[in-house]
């Protein structure tokens, strides 16, 4: 287990999917989208995500109710994306 996995085990909610990289970890429960790196655990409710697109960058973000979440691409093996 990574670091950033090990981050996420202390929320104490089941990954659905997951991808981990060597710069984050990104999950999805039944209920938030997770996103772990050396800036801690940034999390969006999944029911009020209201946007995903293309940011600055070479990021994701997403888009919800609540705020955004920005997940920089170069965390993760192109080829797992």
């Amino acid at each position: 287990m990574g670091k950033y996995e090990a981050a996420f085990a202390q929320l104490g909610e089941q990954a659905l999917a997951q991808l981990e990289g060597p710069g984050g970890f990104l999950a999805v429960t039944e209920t938030h989208l997770v996103f772990v790196d050396e800036g801690g655990v940034r999390r969006l409710e999944l029911a009020r995500i209201r946007r995903v697109g293309r940011g600055e960058g070479h990021t994701l973000t997403v888009q919800a109710d609540q705020g955004a979440l920005d997940i920089p691409l170069r965390a993760f093996p192109l080829e797992e994306l």
